[in-house]
């Protein structure tokens, strides 16, 4: 299976002697069978951060363009030097 990588993952293996699978962000991979079939690869599916697609340009060029689910929690938060810096009414 052909896959985009939207984040750096690293898939383990379940069986002993099989080596994880180490993908990089931004990044297209063959991801073999095995782990198409674990919970984890299904979980970074359904989260977005892998992007199941085929070798034709018009595919992966889409693949690319889809953007990430923000984190969950990250849009209430502001950051220290942006709260301190901010001038109080």
């Amino acid at each position: 299976m052909f896959v985009l990588a939207k984040r750096n993952i690293i898939i383990p293996s379940t069986e002993p002697g099989i080596q994880p699978v180490a993908l990089k962000k931004d990044g297209f991979a063959d991801v073999p069978e095995w782990a198409e079939y674990s919970p984890y690869f299904q979980a970074l599916v359904n989260d977005g951060k892998l992007i199941v697609t085929d070798h034709s340009d018009k595919s992966t060029q889409a693949a690319a363009d889809k953007k990430l689910k923000p984190r969950r929690g990250k849009a209430d938060e502001v950051p220290a030097e942006a709260a301190e810096a901010a001038p109080e009414a």
